[in-house]
């Protein structure tokens, strides 16, 4: 069985949870031995996240932080903080919103998503049921650097190696391996990835006021319109050859995405196609 982790922010909770409940109650209407093992995701204003920009700080409430790992813990699902900020320092570990959320999620099950030394040390310091899962945001630049974090870790590979059959055939510890499948960069390699993960990282930290603009958004923008598609893109049409090479881990990007967006691609990636309008209803009906 392939499993998916989801994104989780506070527009597609709900849809999460009803899509873990008829995945369980009609696999009919899914693609076969598929599930979801977990969520990944960090409550609003906590400024250990990194990978994309999270905000607003005025929704900093931690009893609905305490019911959201409540509510997956009842689905049965797990919570995977992506505690993935690249620009913190030591001063900001002691940060009291972060350590109440890590406090409330640590439990057997549970994962922390790093993407620095930094804070891989301080979880497994200071938290001892967390699993520790390495980001895509740690930018590896060789597989060797992949290999040698999967000797260790469940690591999310870069996407340059994403459809790339010749290197993932040679490539050693695939068991510990997280397909991203959907990363919207129009390109497999950018240049530009490491300066765009620390602008988040800066911005979640108020060391800068401005948002930062992708380089490659017109690129993307180009793809769209002339609807190309990015080699590192998967579609279902890969799963197969996914878990011959022993790979049965996947994660979907859209912590920023809208609710119809975050819907078609649940469709996209669960549904047979012939059920996918049926599955979408269902998600998107109050």
């Amino acid at each position: 069985m392939i499993q998916f982790e989801l994104p989780d922010s506070a527009i597609n909770r709900k849809v999460n949870l009803k899509l873990v409940k008829l995945l369980k109650d009609r696999p009919d209407l899914f693609y076969p031995e598929i599930g979801i093992e977990a969520v990944y995701g960090c409550p609003y204003g906590c400024i250990w996240n990194g990978g994309c920009i999270n905000m607003p700080e005025e929704d900093r409430d931690i009893n609905r932080v305490k019911k959201m790992f409540d509510d997956y813990a009842e689905a049965g699902v797990a919570y995977r903080l992506t505690f993935t900020n690249r620009c913190l320092g030591e001063e900001d570990l002691s940060d009291t919103y972060g350590n109440a959320i890590a406090e409330l999620g640590n439990k057997r099950g549970n994962a922390v998503i790093v993407s620095t030394d930094l804070m891989q040390n301080y979880i497994c310091e200071t938290y001892g049921y967390y699993e520790i899962i390495q980001s895509v945001s740690r930018v590896f630049k060789s597989k060797e650097e992949v290999e040698k974090s999967m000797s260790q870790y469940y690591t999310c590979l870069p996407v340059w190696m994403n459809n790339n059959w010749s290197l993932l055939r040679t490539t050693q510890n695939l068991d510990k391996a997280i397909i991203l499948v959907n990363e919207y960069c129009p390109v497999s390699n950018c240049d530009f990835c490491e300066e765009h993960y620390n602008e988040i990282s800066r911005y979640m930290l108020k060391q800068t006021t401005e948002k930062y603009v992708c380089k490659r958004l017109e690129e993307r923008e180009k793809m769209k319109r002339e609807k190309e598609t990015p080699v590192h893109i998967v579609t279902p049409n890969d799963y197969e050859k996914y878990t011959e090479l022993g790979i049965k881990h996947f994660k979907i990007n859209g912590r920023a995405s809208d609710l119809n967006q975050i819907v078609d691609l649940y469709c996209n990636y669960f549904a047979k196609k012939e059920y996918e309008d049926l599955v979408g209803g269902y998600l998107l009906n109050e």
